[in-house]
């Protein structure tokens, strides 16, 4: 796809084409991701399971492949959570199932991170690994919208015995699918974005002051109009399909995710004033939400809306999970209970009048704090933050390009999904932990790529 031909300044020195071999890696990380995401977001055991396996494999062939680019990868702060994980495993001694699952997971996670650093080092891969992920995220929102359009609500041959009046997807629950979502929404509307405001500077650039009105009619017929129409029509399709998941948390990450990208571009642009200026995000910003309110008013705003005016009444619950989380915590502060043993360890604190064993904290950030203590769950996100704060910062530095603005698309991913996890376990889903480790690794790649060509140019 030559809309997804990124250039970098290790290509002075590096072949654009790709290997075999980098071809071979890309593609099989890209089936591992499009695999687990069909099979229920790999939240079935044999999937996930098989999905860690195949991830492994390709961690050890993307360490040990010959490269003229050595990996920058982040040794020490990995190697010191590991550190911390070993020692609250002779501690907190959890159940020994649980905690090798979970410590499969997050191994799994970082060699997907280590091979998005792999994949996303020459232009050719990092075409082919963007390429994949959307029409991966595209089916997805097609498949979804399907099923919420026309009452068929089946995930292959399994056939859905609950949210059967919501979009999933190929996963079982929608809040998981929102998830996989409001992490492709961002770079969409930032390659939106980017394509929109090269076309309305190419239009403006023989025109007075006094002349310069933004027709979109006239921007249609520029050069680059039909790659800006794709990627907007991605952009609403996925966000159709994210409100017709009806998740609340999982739509309101979607827009602080897209609202991230569009204050980065107007910062961005404050800094390097142009004739767009600000005012091509406000107007894409328009754009998306005339044709998703558009589409809405079509299909339905109903059901969606009844959802959020349901929120007062299912909030107590989820509040009085979290604050035993909390007393867990604070009972276990150092080493916490163990990976993979909240759902045991919740039981001492559970109402008697529950149902349900509760398997998750519904909160990320306290459910990893409860597992794994405060200094290793600390210092994991932390490491994840360090990497969002180096894009952010490189991206505000950095000359327009493709690969700053799809580094404004990964941050703005990021902090989707990082703001999901405050009400929900996204990172607990195989698919979409290996997704957001894999944006992490991106996201480290191009921000390194981007201060070595700022480095050069000085």
């Amino acid at each position: 796809m030559a809309c997804f031909d990124f250039m970098t300044p290790v290509q002075k020195i590096r072949p654009i084409a790709t290997s075999r071999r980098e071809r071979l890696l890309t593609l099989a990380f890209l089936g591992v991701l499009a695999g687990t995401v069909l099979a229920f977001g790999g939240a079935e055991p044999a999937a996930g399971s098989a999905a860690e396996a195949i991830v492994f494999l390709l961690a050890i062939f993307a360490v040990w492949h010959s490269s003229p680019e050595p990996l920058r990868f982040p040794w020490p702060g990995i190697a010191l959570l590991a550190a911390l994980l070993v020692a609250e495993w002779s501690v907190a001694r959890p159940a020994p199932y649980r905690a090798r699952a979970e410590l499969l997971l997050l191994a799994a996670a970082v060699s997907a991170f280590l091979i998005a650093m792999r994949v996303s080092e020459s232009s050719g891969m990092r075409s082919l690994f963007c390429g994949g992920l959307l029409v991966l995220c595209l089916f997805e929102a097609l498949y979804g919208l399907a099923q919420y359009l026309t009452g068929w609500q089946q995930i292959g041959a399994y056939k859905k015995l609950d949210y059967t009046l919501m979009a999933t997807g190929t996963y079982i629950n929608p809040n998981h699918f929102a998830g996989l979502l409001e992490m492709a929404l961002p770079l969409t509307f930032a390659w939106s974005l980017w394509k929109f405001d090269r076309l309305a500077e190419a239009r403006l650039a023989g025109r007075s002051r006094d002349s310069r009105g933004l027709l979109l009619t006239e921007l249609l017929t520029e050069e680059g109009a039909p790659v800006f129409a794709f990627f907007l029509f991605a952009t609403l399709v996925l966000a159709a399909a994210l409100i017709f998941s009806r998740s609340r948390m999982g739509i309101f990450s979607a827009l602080a995710g897209i609202g991230a990208v569009a204050a980065g571009w107007i910062a961005y642009r404050r800094k390097r004033p142009v004739a767009t200026g600000g005012v091509s995000a406000a107007i894409l910003l328009a754009l998306v939400l005339a044709g998703v309110l558009s589409a809405g008013a079509w299909i339905g705003f109903g059901p969606v809306l009844e959802r959020f005016r349901n929120t007062e009444s299912d909030l107590p619950s989820r509040v009085a999970l979290w604050k035993n989380t909390i007393v867990l915590i604070r009972a276990h502060p150092l080493w916490g209970t163990g990976p993979g043993s909240f759902e045991d360890a919740y039981t001492l604190l559970q109402a008697a009048d529950f149902e349900h064993r509760i398997d998750h904290a519904h909160n990320d950030y306290l459910e990893f704090a409860e597992e794994w203590g405060i200094p290793a769950a600390g210092l994991l996100f932390a490491l994840v933050g360090w990497v969002l704060a180096r894009a952010a910062s490189e991206f505000l530095r950095a000359r327009p390009s493709k690969e700053s603005m799809l580094l404004l698309g990964c941050c703005g991913s990021l902090v989707a999904l990082l703001v999901h996890s405050v009400a929900d376990f996204n990172l607990h889903i195989p698919a979409n932990a290996f997704l957001f480790a894999a944006l992490l690794g991106l996201a480290w790649t191009l921000s390194g790529d981007l201060a070595s060509r700022r480095t050069h140019s000085e």
